[in-house]
């Protein structure tokens, strides 16, 4: 089954990206979790911070580099990771998509 999810971009075309079923039992796990409900002021927004905005591409970064570095990985960043992440899905299929 292909399932899309459409990611709006403020003053952009909203995006549609394929999302595997593993992912969207993953994604109501954790709006199940989610310090703020789902329901509550922001709907459109899947991740957001403790004051109910969206969160922002440098809080993405700030949070892998943090990670990056607690778990001694000396060369990583958001780019590399999806870089890499297609290159293997690439090699894995012969297709980028």
């Amino acid at each position: 089954m292909s399932v899309q999810l459409s990611i709006a971009y403020p003053g952009h075309e909203d995006r549609r990206v394929p999302i595997s079923l593993a992912t969207i039992r993953a994604v109501n796990k954790y709006l199940q979790k989610r310090i703020i409900p789902f329901e509550d002021k922001n709907p459109n927004l899947l991740f957001v911070n403790r004051n109910n905005k969206g969160i922002t591409s440098r809080t993405i970064r700030s949070y892998i580099d943090t990670h990056v570095k607690s778990n001694g990985i000396t060369r990583g960043n958001t780019h590399l990771f999806r870089h890499t992440f297609i290159t293997r899905k690439c090699l894995e299929t012969n297709d980028a998509f």
